[in-house]
Order: structure tokens, then sequence, then C-alpha cells
């Protein structure tokens, strides 16, 4: 297997990692690489299948979409491999969303957060429903909510 790493965009390869999420996933990558789970001609292959639109916009945004592209070629490679399933995939998305959803306005996005509303969903999923007088169940549907949001930057309408 090739061990030479793809391409990567100038503004992005001379830069630090601007969050936390796409250092692992560019690790996961060269991980998954070195233990040949796929080889890098794969990769271009795939993430060129991802790729779409040029990239546009500030740095900022251009680097944030160029990872988002990573991470859903080094999805498609792992399902694709067998390595996870897609409902695996779906599920772990919903985790980290309800994570985000419980996690206060500032603070850093743990996904043991959205493993907490699963176990707390789980403990008290008998608690959503009545029964009529004559056995029927209802349910009650609960809605998660974020904990905090941030107020509207100043000068801009909503």
């Amino acid at each position: 297997m090739s061990t030479v790493a793809p391409e990567v965009p100038d503004n992005v390869a001379a830069r630090v990692f601007a969050e936390p999420w796409q250092a692992e996933a560019f690790a996961l990558a060269v991980a998954l690489n070195q233990k040949n789970a796929f080889d890098w001609h794969e990769w271009v292959e795939v993430f060129s299948g991802q790729s779409g639109e040029p990239l546009v916009g500030n740095e900022k945004a251009i680097e944030a979409a160029y990872y988002q592209r990573w991470l859903a070629a080094l999805e498609a490679i792992a399902v694709g491999h067998g390595l996870v399933s897609t409902p695996e995939v779906d599920h772990r998305v919903e985790e980290w969303r309800r994570a985000y959803l419980r996690t206060p306005h500032g603070q850093p996005i743990e996904l043991a957060r959205g493993l907490e509303a699963d176990a707390e969903h789980e403990a008290h999923s008998h608690d959503h429903h009545d029964h009529d007088e004559d056995g029927h169940v209802h349910h009650h549907s609960v809605r998660a909510v974020p904990v905090s949001i941030s107020p509207p930057a100043a000068g801009r309408s909503s």
C-alpha cells in the first residue's frame, strides 16, 4: 500500500488544525491507511467524489468545508470496507447532535453529554407514556432543546 499522503491545499497544510475534530479525522485516516484498511489511491478517489463544488469563502470557511469533505470520505471508506455500518454512523452523529444541544454556550462539546442523553432516555423511556382505561398506550414525544443560545450579533437583524 502507498504511504504517500493525499495533497492538502497550501493554506491548510501550513496551518495547525483549527478544531480538534479536524486533527482527529486526519489522524484516523492516516492510522487506517497504516493498518492497510485502504490505500491512498482509493482515498483520493473517494475524497474526490466528495468534492463537488469548489471551496470558496474566507480561509476559515474553506478549511471547515475541506475537513467536512475529509470526514465524509472517511465515513464512506469505513462503511464501504465494513469497518462500521451506516446505522452506526448515523447513531454516532445523533449522539454528537444531542451532545451539542446539551452543552452550555462557550463550553467544549463532549460526546459524553450525548451518551448521557441516551442513558437518560433509556432510564425514563417508560415515563413518557400513559395508559387509558382501555389499556391503550399513549406516547409523549420529548424534544431536546439547547441548554443556552447565543444572542444575535450586534447590528444584525434577525
